[in-house]
């Protein structure tokens, strides 16, 4: 095998598992998203208590929150 061939290899390797993980992050923000969402709209808690509750930064809950109004 010569290094060109390996190189190549493990640049389609990196790629694959790039794009594997770009698929499980969106699955799982999506997941975490809903739940969320849901909790901005009960309007019982404030940012702080969401984000604090969901292990995010307030900004990410921010972020939500102006996207809905």
């Amino acid at each position: 095998m010569n290094n060109s061939s390996f190189d190549e290899g493990v640049e389609v390797g990196e790629a694959r598992g790039v794009e594997k993980g770009r698929k499980q992050g969106l699955k799982e923000g999506f997941h975490l998203t809903v739940p969320i969402v849901k909790e901005i709209l009960k309007g019982e808690l404030y940012h702080e208590e969401i984000a604090e509750r969901f292990y995010v930064s307030v900004q990410l809950v921010t972020k939500l929150s102006e996207e809905l109004n």
